[in-house]
């Protein structure tokens, strides 16, 4: 059963994509859209606004900020940035050894890398995406291990107890995930739930590898995870500025820039 504040952290991420999805929105409209009292939504926007992730515009409708990143479904992601997850991906695998123990999240930067691995290398994945497993299906030297448990809608995602308890029989030699944006003073971000995967596939990591092209920096979000002394590296594309790389360097993260292809 989920505690209130979770379904009150879950209520704000979907009103956030709501108000994504529909332009602007009233305090009276979030109220009948979500079931709530027009009192609950007045906090929810008022909480959104203090995050600066939405402003209130002088006819009194919300809208939300350009730098507010939204949690796009499997299949948008699929289909963005493709070059730039690919040059990644080919950094990554000067990364992978013959062996290795492998954890990952359900990113599809994570899975373009996969669709890359060698077929020769012997490798062991445990992973939280729902596809990975089908898209490594014809790597004869690879054992994929799923970790079930609740499916994230739109996601292609295991969450839940079931994914932490399966990830935590596991010490992994290394972790490749991604993240929907990253601020270098306060960490990831994503969806509350996945980010509680994120953390267990980290802490159960000799390495932690964050895939992150550069359309991901400089963005708010509601939800955070900050773990900057357990990120390995950070590898990035060709298109991160030098202001961008600068900042994360100050921030004492080791950075990666993936060539153009």
């Amino acid at each position: 059963m989920r505690s209130s504040n979770e379904a009150v952290s879950q209520r704000r991420d979907k009103i956030l994509d709501y108000i994504s999805a529909t332009g602007r929105t009233s305090t009276e409209i979030v109220a009948k859209e979500f079931g709530v009292s027009v009192m609950t939504a007045r906090r929810d926007l008022l909480y959104l606004m203090e995050k600066r992730l939405i402003s209130k515009s002088s006819s009194g409708l919300f809208k939300v900020d350009n730098n507010t990143v939204f949690m796009k479904d499997f299949n948008f992601r699929l289909k963005h940035h493709l070059a730039e997850k690919q040059a990644i991906a080919r950094e990554c695998l000067k990364l992978i050894s013959d062996g290795d123990l492998i954890g990952t999240d359900a990113s599809t930067s994570v899975l373009t890398l996969c669709k890359m691995l060698p077929t020769e290398y012997k490798l062991t994945l445990v992973t939280l995406s729902q596809v990975l497993p089908i898209v490594m299906e014809n790597h004869s030297n690879a054992t994929i291990v799923s970790t079930g448990g609740i499916s994230l809608k739109g996601h292609a995602s295991y969450v839940g107890s079931i994914a932490l308890s399966t990830l935590s029989t596991f010490h992994f030699d290394k972790s490749f995930l991604s993240t929907s944006a990253f601020d270098p003073a306060l960490g990831l971000c994503d969806y509350s739930e996945e980010l509680s995967n994120k953390s267990k596939l980290i802490e159960q990591s000799n390495e932690t590898y964050l895939l992150c092209d550069s359309s991901k920096f400089e963005k708010k979000s509601l939800h955070y995870l900050f773990i900057p002394a357990n990120i390995t590296a950070i590898i990035t594309d060709w298109k991160i500025s030098q202001e961008q790389l600068d900042n994360l360097r100050r921030h004492n993260y080791h950075v990666i820039v993936a060539p153009e292809l």
